[in-house]
């Protein structure tokens, strides 16, 4: 659910991804693409990468988003980890 929550509300703060840090804010695109458009760019992003990863659907976006719809601003890494 994790890339799911981060294209719907953003992330913001820093992020450690295979050894290198990251800093900065990624903006939300809950309101600028579909459920349909997200599932799509993440699994074409799950693709180009190794290992096997399960596809994402447009249900899957769609349950998360109606999950999360309370809330208002980007995720931080430890809340990310928390609620995984």
């Amino acid at each position: 659910s994790i890339p799911i929550r981060i294209l719907l509300h953003g992330l913001q703060g820093e992020i450690e991804v295979q050894g290198q840090t990251y800093q900065g804010t990624m903006p939300s695109f809950k309101a600028r693409l579909s459920a349909a458009e997200i599932a799509s760019i993440l699994n074409y992003l799950r693709a180009q990468n190794q290992g096997e990863f399960p596809t994402i659907t447009q249900d899957d976006v769609v349950r998360l988003s109606n999950e999360y719809s309370e809330r208002t601003r980007p995720w931080t890494a430890s809340e990310l980890q928390q609620n995984n």
